[in-house]
C-alpha cells in the first residue's frame, strides 16, 4: 500500500511528464510553424523575383525567329539573336547598364551598376526587395565593358535563376559543350565572349583583381592566377585588345565559382 507522500511524489512525476510532452510539442509545434513561415516567405521572395524579370523579359527583350531575309533561327547571326530595349529599361531603373545573354537562353538578365556592390545583392533590377537581387558588376568596373579584366556578381538561386546554373560547368562533363558562348549587350554594342576556364575558389583570391587596360602585366595575371587551379577549356592570348569577363557566385562551403570569358567577337 502506498503511503499518501508516495502517491504525492507518483501525482507529480506523472504531471512533470505531462509538462515535458506539452512542451515538447509545443516546441515542435513552434518549429514546424517557423519551417512553414520561411518555406513561404522564401517562395513568395522567389515569386518577386521572377514576376520582375519574366516581366522584363516581356516588355524589354525581343528574340527573332526569323531574319530579315527569310533565314530560320539556326541561320540568324550571332548579333541578332536577342534585341534589347534599354530606353525602357532605362526608364525603369537608370542603373542598368546591360544585359547578358547566353546563346542557350537559359541566362538573359539585365546587368547593373550602383557604384557599390551591396545595393544590388538583395534588390531587383526594378528596386523589389528579393533574396535574388540582380546581376551587376564590380564598383571599380567602367559601365561600358571597356576594362580588360570586368567582373558581373550574381547569386546561384537554388531555382537555378540568376547564377544558379553556372555550377553545372563543375557538376556535369558535358555541359561546356552547349553552354560556351554568352553575349552582353549596350544600348549601342553587342559584345560575344567565349568562357575558357572556371574554378571554385575564395572570395580572397587575387582573381578578384580588377585591370583597366590590358598589358604585359595583366598576360601575366591571366596566366598566374585566373588560369591557376581552374578547368581550362580554350587556350587564350592575351594582347593590348583583350578583354577578360569574369561571372561571380557563391558556392559550397563559403567558396566561389568563378566562370571566365573572352572576349571573340563584337558588333
Amino acid at each position: 500500500v502506498r503511503s499518501g507522500s508516495q502517491k504525492k511524489i507518483g501525482i507529480m512525476e506523472e504531471n512533470k511528464k505531462k509538462y515535458i510532452l506539452i512542451g515538447t510539442i509545443v516546441v515542435g509545434a513552434l518549429i514546424v510553424v517557423i519551417a512553414l513561415f520561411n518555406i513561404i516567405k522564401s517562395l513568395l521572395d522567389y515569386k518577386t523575383s521572377d514576376k520582375s524579370y519574366d516581366q522584363a523579359q516581356e516588355d524589354f527583350v525581343t528574340y527573332p525567329t526569323v531574319s530579315a531575309n527569310g533565314q530560320d533561327e539556326a541561320d540568324i547571326p550571332w548579333y541578332n539573336a536577342i534585341d534589347v530595349d534599354f530606353e525602357g529599361l532605362k526608364e525603369t531603373n537608370e542603373d542598368v547598364i546591360g544585359w547578358i545573354y547566353f546563346e542557350d537562353g537559359e541566362i538573359s538578365y539585365p546587368i547593373m551598376y550602383s557604384g557599390d556592390n551591396e545595393t544590388y545583392l538583395h534588390k531587383t533590377f526594378d528596386n523589389k526587395n528579393a533574396s535574388a537581387g540582380a546581376l551587376f558588376i564590380d564598383q571599380q568596373n567602367a559601365t561600358d565593358f571597356s576594362d580588360a579584366h570586368t567582373f558581373i556578381y550574381g547569386h546561384n538561386m537554388r531555382n537555378l535563376s540568376m547564377f544558379g546554373r553556372l555550377k553545372y560547368y563543375m557538376s556535369d562533363e558535358d555541359y561546356y559543350e552547349d553552354h560556351q558562348y554568352f553575349q552582353i549587350i549596350t544600348a549601342d554594342h553587342k559584345y560575344r565572349f567565349k568562357i575558357s576556364s572556371y574554378k571554385i575558389t575564395s572570395d580572397e583570391d587575387e582573381i578578384y583583381t580588377i585591370f583597366h587596360e590590358s598589358s604585359d602585366e595583366f598576360a601575366q595575371f591571366y596566366k598566374d592566377t585566373i588560369t591557376k587551379g581552374a578547368n581550362i577549356k580554350d587556350k587564350v592570348t592575351i594582347d593590348e585588345d583583350s578583354h577578360i569577363i569574369t561571372l561571380s557566385t557563391c558556392s559550397t562551403d563559403e567558396k566561389r565559382l568563378v566562370v571566365s570569358a573572352y572576349l571573340v567577337d563584337e558588333h
